[in-house]
């Protein structure tokens, strides 16, 4: 009895480890994104991503409400994108936020930790 208890065990250690082992190779996919913001646009910049065609859904959102939004795709491993938006020029302190989701990989890449300031009019900058 004891030894099929050990053995028991020993097989589920092993499809523990094996299990592990599979989820460690999905998750060092890896992919990469960042952004480069200005007053006018935000420019999405992809590496790291699998060949083939991904799709991301980009948006960029002011003041809590929805600014800009655009669907994009590209061929692997690396793309790049701009969407253009405007923002109000009423001399007022906005704040924007922009993210990416992978629809292909089913991940979010990008999420602006620290949003842009924007103030306006005159001379609009980012900070």
């Amino acid at each position: 009895m004891t030894r099929l208890i050990r053995r028991t065990f020993l097989v589920a250690c092993v499809l523990a480890a094996v299990s592990a082992a599979a989820f460690v190779g999905v998750a060092k996919a890896n992919y990469f994104g960042t952004v480069d913001i200005t007053c006018t646009s935000a420019t999405y910049n992809y590496t790291t991503f699998p060949s083939g065609t991904q799709s991301m859904h980009e948006t960029v959102w002011l003041d809590g409400a929805l600014l800009a939004e655009k669907f994009f795709d590209f061929t692997g491993p690396s793309g790049s994108d701009t969407i253009t938006f405007t923002v109000p020029n009423d001399g007022a302190s906005h704040f924007l936020e922009v993210n990416s989701y992978s629809i292909t990989n089913g991940t979010p890449m990008i999420s602006t930790a620290n949003p842009a300031d924007i103030d306006t009019p005159a001379t609009t900058q980012v900070k």
